[in-house]
């Protein structure tokens, strides 16, 4: 050893773990389960955190939480914080000012160590899927870290206190806690997995489990030990381990929860390895040169890999090949050694903090400050573009669908501003959302709305998700007109069919018992007819294919129309809308004027899912398919801004604006099924 407690071999497992992650994230397609590399950080940091805090506290009888915390703010914040700044000035010059706001928050979040939470919100949030990647989403590892890094001395302390005064020994104190917190931990990470593996995929609570385990195996190599032959084959074992979870896991695992067992143990099995003179030793290799070096710089390499990656994809509006990605990898590492170099080595040797933790803790405060400022000075940004978007004024000059009927061939004007702001996008969307009308996709609840005339005499019913419900600012401009009653039911993710969909890698057991629920009120509620539709992108559980499951979302639909009929309601089904592979406001804002031919898509690509309601409709008397799509493309395209109105907020929801546009149209093919006349 080079020097006291150094062990070569968890220096080369870092550059395993980093490795896997850069490989992953630059080709997922060839190392679809590389995010494990981040599993094996977690059992690392783990081990060596606790058996350094176990030995001071068995030398000293106490922990310095200060200098301990002044020893991680040393060796973590200057290069994280480094990162975080050049990714908030290349933000300003290369995001679509649709990306910056997040971004900004995800600064701070990353500079305050909290944006695991950040995405497990966003995981959860229906309005918020499909955002975008960010450029420092990967810090959400580095705040799941931070986390225990905080909690747990303080932990530490308390339980080797409590076992001393029960006549215990320090170390049984924290046996206990070890295993209360592995166990708790993995308990909750397996039933979180199982019920929302987004959601589980973040949280701290479902991963202190893997960093508990590495603490385990501190413990536990101060009691046992074990024979060469053993910890030779515990190294291979524990490398396999890991290579097979990384080259069979993908991103249709239910992870983390029991599947992290493969990765986590063989990162355990390679530190209890240790070094072993064996040729077989997996300890040789993993003490070479090559990943030594990548195991020094592993932290600054993940650091930087990331954003080159996101940038890199957003400025060629591709996935790396071979080629550019051996440049995205040696820009990583460009960067990543400079850094290195200039900044962490440095530090690291500085005798910064050595007699107190007022240096260590002002450093701190200084970087974070330089982030908060970062993320600041975007937001300011953004808030000056948004206070520039003029309010919406209805004229000619925004046609909206009409556009596509004029008959002169002038889809857009592009010297006209586009409605609404793509900017403000995100949020044009349907009043149920304001309102409370919305049922999340963990509740069952029925929330009913009422809007139009409340005693209208012709009273329509619309049910469904997100895509049904982007129909409601159309269906109220026309209540409106004609003195309509409009009733709402509205569940995120929800169809309004007799069929257990999956979600979240199990059944969606809350959209069953919402559908029976609305179905008693609607038969209740008796109205004139009954409106719906859906995302195209709905799965029925237990499907073995897309053709199975399209089956059997279409005979849940037969199964509850035909409950409708029965009941003399009828049923307006509007077809799945267009479907584009990008995301609208982001591509329209990239553009400015060009967006209007730039920002298209063929009529053939965006309506190319197979239509479960066309299944299903065929042949049942009652029920209308009611397509709109005329209003949404032309013969050959589908459009991103028609009539200088955005239509999408995202890839596929309309925009409330447009949608409203569309109430003209939507009135005719309604007077035509029911024959009525303005």
């Amino acid at each position: 050893m080079s020097r006291a407690g150094f062990r070569p071999e968890i220096q080369g497992l870092r550059a395993v773990a980093v490795v896997l992650v850069v490989l992953y994230h630059v080709w997922p397609h060839f190392l679809s389960g590389g995010y494990v590399g981040v599993d094996v950080f977690f059992v690392i940091s783990g081990f060596l955190i606790t058996g350094l805090l176990l030995r001071e506290l068995e030398q000293t009888g106490s922990v310095s939480i200060s200098r301990f915390y002044g020893r991680r703010i040393k060796r973590l914040l200057p290069a994280a914080s480094l990162v975080l700044v050049v990714i908030g000035a290349a933000s300003f010059w290369w995001l679509p000012v649709t990306r910056l706001e997040d971004t900004a928050w995800e600064i701070l979040a990353s500079a305050l160590y909290l944006e695991n939470w950040v995405l497990a919100y966003w995981s959860v949030d229906y309005l918020a899927e499909g955002r975008a990647a960010s450029p420092v989403q990967h810090y959400w590892t580095l705040s799941v870290e931070e986390q225990f890094y905080i909690v747990w001395p303080w932990l530490m302390l308390l339980f080797a206190g409590l076992a001393l005064r029960l006549g215990g020994s320090v170390r049984s104190g924290l046996w206990c806690l070890v295993l209360v917190a592995l166990s708790l931990s993995f308990v909750h990470s397996v039933h979180a997995t199982a019920n929302n593996q987004p959601l589980a995929f973040f949280m701290t609570t479902t991963r202190v489990w893997e960093l508990a385990l590495g603490a385990l195996l501190a413990l536990a190599l101060l009691k046992f030990s074990f024979p060469a032959w053993l910890r030779q084959w515990a190294g291979i074992t524990g490398v396999g381990a890991i290579v097979l979870a990384a080259v069979f896991y993908s991103s249709e695992t239910a992870f983390p929860g029991y599947t992290a067992l493969l990765p986590t143990a063989g990162a355990a099995l390679v530190i209890l390895a240790g070094q072993t003179s064996q040729w077989l030793s997996v300890s040789r290799l993993l003490a070479s040169w090559p990943f030594q070096y990548l195991g020094n710089v592993s932290y600054t390499l993940y650091l930087w890999h990331w954003p080159v990656v996101v940038f890199y994809k957003l400025l060629v509006d591709a996935q790396p090949g071979l080629v550019d990605g051996l440049v995205i990898i040696a820009v990583s590492l460009a960067l990543t050694h400079v850094t290195y170099v200039l900044l962490e080595a440095p530090i690291h040797r500085s005798r910064l903090g050595d007699r107190g933790a007022v240096k260590p803790f002002a450093l701190g405060g200084a970087c974070i400050a330089l982030c908060i400022a970062t993320a600041v000075g975007i937001y300011s940004y953004v808030s000056h573009l948004q206070d520039q978007i003029p309010p919406v004024v209805e004229t000619d000059v925004y046609p909206g669908a009409r556009a596509l009927f004029a008959g002169d061939g002038k889809i857009n004007h592009p010297d006209i501003a586009v409605i609404p702001n793509p900017l403000g996008a995100r949020d044009d969307n349907a009043v149920v959302y304001r309102d409370g009308c919305r049922t999340r996709q963990h509740e069952t609840k029925v929330n009913q709305c009422v809007y139009g005339q409340s005693d209208g005499e012709f009273h329509i019913v619309l049910v469904g998700d997100s895509y049904a419900v982007h129909w409601l600012p159309a269906l109220r401009e026309l209540a409106g007109q004609r003195g309509w009653k409009v009733t709402v039911f509205n569940k995120s993710a929800c169809i309004f069919a007799d069929v257990t969909l999956e979600r979240w890698g199990r059944d969606y057991h809350e959209c069953v018992s919402w559908n029976q629920d609305v179905l008693d009120k609607v038969l209740e509620l008796r109205p004139d007819v009954l409106v719906t539709s859906h995302s195209p992108g709905h799965t029925a559980l237990g499907a073995q294919s897309e053709e199975t499951s399209l089956r059997a979302i279409a005979d849940g639909y037969i199964q509850r129309w035909s409950r409708l009929l029965a009941a003399d309601i009828p049923v307006i089904a509007i077809r799945e809308t267009p479907r584009m592979t990008y995301e609208a406001p982001e591509c329209v804002a990239r553009h400015g004027e060009a967006a209007h031919y730039k920002c298209v898509l063929s009529r053939e690509a965006a309506l190319a899912l197979p239509s479960s309601f066309t299944m299903a409709a065929d042949g049942m008397d009652g029920v209308t398919l009611l397509d709109m799509n005329d209003a949404l493309c032309d013969e050959d395209t589908c459009y991103a801004v028609i009539g200088n109105i955005l239509v999408y907020r995202d890839r596929g929801h309309l925009t409330a604006t447009y949608s409203r546009s569309m109430a003209p149209v939507l009135g005719e093919k309604l007077d035509e099924w029911a024959g009525f006349t303005r």
